[in-house]
């Protein structure tokens, strides 16, 4: 049954226009599985009438199944899927709204506006229960020609934007990885493409200051 359905998926799916986001989304769903199912030291393999539910949803196209399955495959499979089940507490889709002040909280002058909400979901969050919170980004797409640089600068207000809500919220540090799981890691292969990022608390009164620019840049 699990097969016919993945196949009447298939067929569906070759016949729709592919979404530039419904992989990403089914990729997201699998994985958060894999993270709310898991124990301690192994994330939970999302089996085939669970990958098909996706396909069929989303309805990727023969191309989108294909990568969606390496990506899963390499995911689970890797170092970094180890050390994330490694730890003491695991949670996928995590939310969180912080008020922003109109003007960074250390600034000598005061400033006219309104105080803001961030808010979204972090894709998976660990601890250990010592104020110190990993989390992890999946990324879907990209380029292959993209560079270390590049790929800092892309995903770094993200991070910031993380990494803020979340030592607001009483975490001492927080390192953040970005996974392109659609690509190996040059260093090893076992791993999907990591972009990685450190904060401490004493980032903080910089990681308010640039989200409070990035606002009054998109409200101007």
């Amino acid at each position: 049954p699990d097969a016919e359905g993945a196949d009447g998926a298939a067929a569906a799916a070759d016949a729709t226009p592919e979404s530039a986001t419904a992989l990403g989304t089914a990729f997201h769903r699998l994985a958060q599985q894999a993270i709310e199912r898991s124990e301690q030291g192994a994330l939970f393999t999302p089996g085939e009438a669970a990958i098909a539910a996706q396909i069929q949803k989303e309805g990727l196209s023969a191309d989108q199944q294909k990568r969606l399955r390496t990506a899963l495959a390499r995911w689970l499979a890797s170092n970094e899927a180890a050390r994330f089940a490694a730890y003491e507490n695991r949670a996928a889709e995590v939310p969180f709204i912080v008020q922003v002040p109109a003007v960074p909280s250390d600034a000598s002058v005061a400033g006219a506006g309104e105080s803001f909400f961030l808010e979204g979901e972090i894709d998976g969050l660990a601890d250990n229960g010592d104020g110190a919170a990993f989390l992890i980004d999946y990324k879907t797409g990209g380029r292959d020609d993209e560079t270390a640089a590049e790929l800092d600068a892309k995903h770094r207000l993200q991070a910031s934007c993380y990494a803020y809500a979340l030592m607001r919220a009483g975490y001492t540090s927080v390192e953040a990885h970005f996974l392109r799981i659609e690509r190996p890691s040059a260093e090893n292969p076992r791993d999907p493409q990591i972009v990685p990022y450190r904060f401490e608390t004493a980032d903080l009164p910089a990681l308010e200051a640039l989200i409070i620019g990035k606002q009054k840049e998109a409200t101007t």
